[in-house]
This record gives structure tokens, sequence and C-alpha cells, in this order.
């Protein structure tokens, strides 16, 4: 099994134009989050739009060295998806289109996917254009929240 995890507002917090590591700031919850889903054998995948990209203030590789950054301090490997473009560019992997549900489906084929927890209306519009679960992060449910509730559904 997958789940799908909006970066920005679910695993870290929320800053328009992350591009310096110095800016990263994950969820408290986010560690036993990630941990609890391990212990679950479920795959956490990342989903983010990245158009600090697009705009020229990083570029890819800078962008993965965010998210090596973000593994070293959680302690785990992740897989990571983003939309590296501009909204005008009408590209396919603009949220909330969904190829990169797509893509991600086509590397995660045969599991099933619990939902999309994110923090966003775009994101949400992502899980409902990918027919998905939606559970969306609020000061009341964090991510630590909707990961306990769907593991506690597993059981």
């Amino acid at each position: 099994m997958i789940l799908l995890i909006e970066r920005d507002g679910a695993l870290i917090r929320h800053i328009n134009d992350l591009y310096r590591l110095d800016d990263v700031y994950i969820q408290r919850q986010a560690f036993v989050a990630i941990s609890l889903l391990e212990c679950y054998n479920i795959i956490p995948v990342i989903v983010t739009s990245q158009t600090v990209i697009g705009h020229g203030f990083i570029n890819r590789h800078q962008m993965d060295d965010i998210h090596l950054d973000i593994e070293q301090k959680l302690e785990t490997k992740l897989d990571w998806f983003y939309c590296p473009h501009l909204p005008g560019e009408n590209c396919k992997c603009c949220i909330p289109k969904t190829g990169l549900y797509n893509e991600i489906m086509g590397i995660y084929n045969k599991h099933s996917v619990l939902g999309v927890i994110h923090s966003t209306k775009e994101m949400g519009e992502f899980a409902k254009n990918g027919k998905l679960s939606s559970f969306k992060v609020t000061k009341e449910h964090d991510l630590l929240h909707h990961v306990v509730n769907l593991v506690s559904n597993m059981n």
C-alpha cells in the first residue's frame, strides 16, 4: 500500500517559494507519522508542486538536495514526485491534474492507494480527480492524526 502526502503543509511547514535548506521545518508529528507508516509497511509517497524550479530560483538538483535533507532528518528514504513547471505552462503534471498520479501508479501499479493527506485546495482537487480518498490537514487534524486513523481502520 502507498499513501500520498503533500510535502508543504503536511510533511513540512508551508513556506511560499521554499528554496533554502535553512527554511525547511519538518512538522514535529511527521517523525512519528512516517515511522508508523513504515511499521505498517505503507509506503509514504511525497507529492508537491515546485514552481520555484520553473521560476528559476533553484534547479532540480538543488530541490533534490532539499528532499535529501528532509530524508536525513526523518532518517528514512522517501519517494518524491513533483511538478517543476509554472502553472501557465499547461503541463500534465501540474496539480490538480493527474499526471503525477499517473506517473506514481506507473511505478506502484501493484499497490493500492490509501489516499492523499494534504493541506491545500489544489491537492484536494488532485485527490478528487484521481478518485482518491482525501484527508485534509488542519489545526485539529494533522498528519499524524490522519495516519493513526488510517492504520487503525486497517485492523
